[in-house]
């Protein structure tokens, strides 16, 4: 019996990221990752006993850090009500996710449906309005309405400029404080 190796193991997941940033959880393939690997798709089975556990060993982690944790910790809300300057406190909590897990972030936002992590836009949407009622004060129904302008234009930037942190990093750099403001403005009335 031929043993596990370490290398396959890491190509399945790197090329099966691949194939679900491209073609999302319900029409990724098997075949096509086991082929861009360069091993039979029963070879994959000795790894993966599934698609659906080689998703979870690529996106679980970054979904209990952004969804789970978020849920229950609003230590950071609290920590940009107190800050000094809210747009670098923001800057430096949202460049620490998206800038290290953008492709796994990608693939939860767009390519989930069909998998257990298919309601994540929405739970994400839920947190960051939840957020935006404790920091600003204002209904619910107007938080929403910016927690989706902000997930979507968040989400559409780090489509485009994936493989370009420092574009991501510019747009962080010089879209939060205007976000901050419009809130601040807004909160201010």
């Amino acid at each position: 019996m031929q043993s596990k190796k370490k290398e396959i193991e890491e190509s399945i997941i790197q090329e099966a990221k691949s194939e679900f940033l491209q073609f999302g959880y319900l029409n990724a393939n098997l075949r096509s990752i086991a082929k861009r690997c360069h091993i039979t798709t029963s070879n994959i089975y000795r790894y993966y006993e599934s698609k659906a556990l080689i998703f979870e060993a690529i996106v679980k982690q970054v979904y209990l850090e952004t969804v789970d944790v978020s849920l229950v910790d609003y230590q950071i809300i609290d920590a940009l009500i107190q800050a000094k300057n809210p747009s670098s406190f923001l800057y430096r909590v949202a460049r620490k996710y998206l800038l290290t897990n953008t492709t796994e972030l990608l693939i939860l936002w767009n390519g989930s449906q069909g998998s257990v992590y298919e309601n994540y836009p929405e739970k994400i949407l839920d947190i960051v309005a939840e957020g935006l009622v404790k920091y600003s004060k204002l209904n619910k129904e107007k938080t929403i309405f910016f927690a989706n302008l902000i997930l979507s234009s968040v989400a559409m930037v780090l489509q485009k400029y994936h493989n370009n942190p420092k574009m991501i990093d510019e747009y962080l750099q010089g879209v939060l404080p205007t976000m901050v403001q419009n809130i601040n403005n807004i909160r201010s009335d």
